[in-house]
């Protein structure tokens, strides 16, 4: 299971961005429950980047502030994963399935992953707030999807 999940990742990759990346080196969760999913985020990704091939793949209006200046809590230095699971919660499996808010970036790949394998949005009723990520004024973006327009609407400011 394991090395076919990261197999279609590399896929992804190759396919939507023309990258090549090598996960032969994660080590996806032991006790790893099909139930459960990963979201790959190769390294160097953007929010700006992730966004254009969300618009080219099945349309999205960006919102609010300039994505420059978005700061998120993981940074793609490296590539790295994040498991959520059916109730789509993000969790860390190393923290005993403790929430982790996930970045703009994590919800883009997210989206573009699902669309890709589903041909749909991954979930059309729900606002995400990206609490891993922040504007400067210390909003978080939000993502939701414009079920009139059939697109994706990314980057308006939200707070608790």
């Amino acid at each position: 299971m394991e090395e076919s999940i990261l197999n279609e990742w590399e896929a992804f990759y190759r396919v939507v961005f023309g990258l090549r990346i090598d996960l032969s080196s994660f080590d996806v969760f032991e006790a790893f429950i099909p139930s459960r999913k990963i979201i790959v985020v190769a390294k160097d990704l953007t929010a700006d980047s992730l966004f254009l091939a969300c618009q080219h793949h099945f349309g999205a209006a960006r919102y609010g502030k300039d994505f420059s200046s978005i700061t998120s809590s993981r940074r793609a230095y490296a590539n790295y994963m994040v498991e959520f699971d059916d109730e789509k919660t993000p969790i860390d499996a190393t923290r005993q399935l403790r929430y982790v808010p996930l970045t703009v970036e994590e919800r883009l790949v997210l989206e573009l992953w699902h669309y890709r394998t589903h041909g749909t949005f991954y979930d059309p009723h729900f606002t995400h707030l990206c609490e891993g990520s922040r504007y400067p004024d210390k909003t978080y973006p939000g993502v939701f999807v414009d079920r009139e327009r059939k697109e994706l609407s990314v980057g308006f400011p939200l707070t608790f």
